[in-house]
């Protein structure tokens, strides 16, 4: 099994932020990713959560985890001889990956319509806020602004409370994903043609696809669903519960009907049964003719409320171990603290240790979310220092000890 399904591609890596993750995917794959950033390092390395706490540029956890399996060099885009690297770096490179305000890259001379004059197979994909064209495209953003310009944020929180944020920087962290694709597909492409091209993602074009199907809802029945908290919206005016509290955390479960519900229905009731919990109407009720399309909320609602009792008397993992052995359609919503002994992902090799020669310490990271049968995934190397392969990079362009150091000196490395 060789060391990644692109092994001996070369990509550039000009992203910030989460949006680092494109290159990690890259990197996972095989290809030589080199993050560029500029000397001193880049403002994402001061995001916490940061090894034992101690705020340092190379002690951010984010940045490792984001960042391994990459090399790493230095440089300033803003000199002359920077642009000249630049240049070089590009001529030798298959994918060149970045995050820039539109423009900022055409306004150095570093366009891809003259990138392409350099190297014409290049693949370069740009990942903004809204975009390289469009009314929006010079607009700042944050995560917050994209998720509600995208129509995800409206979906998030309670119907009696405005729009809540999410925990996770999911709009970047998907267009770092769907550039990572975008890239590979037109890899594809230039495999057959010998052109590159210019891919453009967009953050808030990607959160649309969050909202399922509120998009049809809307288009359909020119209907909004409304925020629904721990429900799920069946039908606009159908809220069906899908988190339960239980003792020590929360579940995921649904009265669900039709054929998919029958079985899962009657093993919930057999159970609470024989723990005395439900009563006459609960135990008697037509599950085979129950349709989710047809009932009412009152009723969905009735039968939720004889639920709920038997769910806060068991913990997670009772609710866990009950349902799987009795086939009911439960699910546990993990935390971190059972998400790392979660002997699915162990199975698959999910958690790899890295080690850290600098700090004394093994770390332990996500790893890829596919594995290949002709190719390893794994992580080979930890996340680079700041300018640690600017030597091994470099040099590889033709330039010596002596003209590196005095690139240093310069400020252009």
């Amino acid at each position: 099994m060789n060391d990644g399904l692109l092994r001996g591609y070369r990509a550039l890596d000009f992203t910030d932020g989460e949006l680092q993750l494109c290159g990690r995917i890259l990197g996972d794959l095989g290809v030589d990713v080199i993050r560029v950033e500029k000397p001193g390092g880049d403002a994402s390395r001061l995001a916490g959560p940061f090894y034992h706490n101690q705020i340092h540029p190379e002690k951010s956890l984010w940045w490792f985890m984001l960042n391994a399996n990459k090399r790493g060099v230095t440089l300033n885009l803003e000199t002359k001889d920077g642009l000249d690297l630049a240049r070089r770096l590009v001529k030798s490179a298959d994918f060149l990956i970045e995050s820039f305000p539109p423009g900022y890259l055409g306004g150095l001379g570093l366009a891809y319509s003259s990138l392409k004059e350099i190297n014409p197979g290049l693949v370069m994909t740009s990942i903004t806020p809204f975009g390289q064209s469009g009314p929006y495209q010079d607009f700042k953003a944050t995560e917050l602004t994209v998720l509600a310009l995208g129509g995800f944020l409206y979906g998030i929180g309670d119907p009696d409370r405005p729009p809540v944020k999410p925990n996770y920087p999911l709009a970047r962290i998907a267009s770092a994903v769907h550039a990572a694709s975008a890239t590979l597909v037109a890899n594809h492409h230039q495999q057959a043609t010998g052109q590159g091209q210019h891919v453009d993602v967009s953050t808030q074009a990607g959160a649309p696809w969050f909202t399922q199907h509120a998009v049809f809802w809307w288009q359909t029945e020119h209907r909004l669903l409304a925020r629904s908290g721990w429900a799920f919206v069946r039908r606009p005016d159908l809220n069906a519960r899908v988190i339960w509290p239980c003792k020590d955390g929360h579940v995921l479960f649904q009265i669900h009907g039709g054929v998919v519900g029958i079985a899962s229905n009657r093993a919930t009731v057999q159970w609470m049964a024989e723990e005395g919990f439900g009563n006459e109407y609960f135990h008697s009720f037509d599950w085979d003719h129950f349709d989710l399309a047809r009932t009412s909320q009152e009723q969905l609602t009735r039968l939720e409320e004889i639920v709920a009792p038997f769910f806060l008397s068991k913990t997670t993992e009772e609710l866990a171990q009950g349902s799987e052995k009795r086939k009911i359609l439960l699910g546990c919503i993990d935390g971190i603290n059972r998400l790392s002994g979660n002997p699915q992902l162990a199975s698959r090799d999910f958690w790899q240790t890295v080690r850290h020669d600098e700090l004394g310490a093994s770390l332990t990271y996500p790893a890829f979310f596919a594995l290949s049968s002709a190719a390893s995934t794994r992580i080979r190397r930890r996340a680079p220092f700041i300018g640690e392969h600017n030597q091994e990079v470099y040099g590889g362009l033709g330039l010596t000890e002596e003209q590196l150091f005095a690139y240093s000196q310069a400020g252009v490395v």
